[in-house]
């Protein structure tokens, strides 16, 4: 099995999706990171609709909306496109910071026959 059969996470193209991110120390305790950040790409890893190291409020749980032109299908002829949501946040300890990764599925609502 490819890992592209493992994700869950399919999103209509042009809507929105919300996604709620919470950091954990090596305990697993839930922390408030210093500083986060989040990133979303294309299967190459190109940048999408410019969304690259955008700062996310420092919070228990972290809230971030993708939508409009951040679901925007590249090809028209791909049923559906994969795309890599990053979070990047600073525990503030001595470790490094945490990388979150969401791989998900933008369904191409054009292509439907």
């Amino acid at each position: 099995m490819d890992n592209d059969s493992c994700i869950s996470i399919e999103a209509n193209e042009e809507a929105t999706l919300t996604l709620d991110i919470k950091v954990t120390d090596a305990d697993g305790n839930e922390v408030v990171p210093t500083v986060a950040s989040w990133a979303l790409t294309n299967r190459e890893g190109v940048v999408i609709n410019g969304r690259s190291d955008v700062s996310i409020t420092p919070a228990t749980t972290m809230r971030v909306n993708i939508a409009g032109d951040d679901l925007i299908i590249e090809d028209s002829t791909n049923e559906r496109e994969y795309r890599l949501f990053t979070v990047k946040a600073d525990r503030g300890d001595v470790n490094e910071p945490e990388t979150i990764e969401t791989p998900f599925w933008v369904k191409n609502l054009k292509n439907i026959t």
